[in-house]
């Protein structure tokens, strides 16, 4: 009964130190000093976007191609997994949007 209560108490020390650090990550991310590079910096996050997402979708295919004759199910599996790609890079780009707009400002 002892060692839980210790073990417990000492997970929320270790929480509560992470949550005030990640806080002060977080603000050091949201508001970060600006730089020459920023729009670059913009350009290169797009394009690694883009890539990752091509990736992806070939990565999809290729399995597809590869398995959909031994395994009928997989085509709902990539179909699964393209909607997923699909909404991550529409977060990661609107994410990037609002940088940009943020940097404008």
């Amino acid at each position: 009964m002892r060692v839980s209560i210790v073990c417990a108490v000492v997970l929320l020390v270790v929480v509560i130190f992470f949550l005030g650090k990640s806080e002060e990550r977080e603000a050091a991310l949201a508001a970060p000093t600006p730089s020459k590079y920023d729009q670059r910096l913009i350009e290169l996050d797009r394009e690694a976007v883009e890539e990752a997402y091509r990736r992806t979708i070939e990565h999809l295919f290729q399995t597809l191609v590869r398995t959909s004759i031994t395994h009928p199910s997989e085509p709902v599996m990539v179909g699964r997994g393209a909607a997923i790609a699909r909404k991550t890079y529409i977060d990661a780009m609107t994410a990037i949007d609002d940088r940009e707009q943020r940097q404008r400002r």
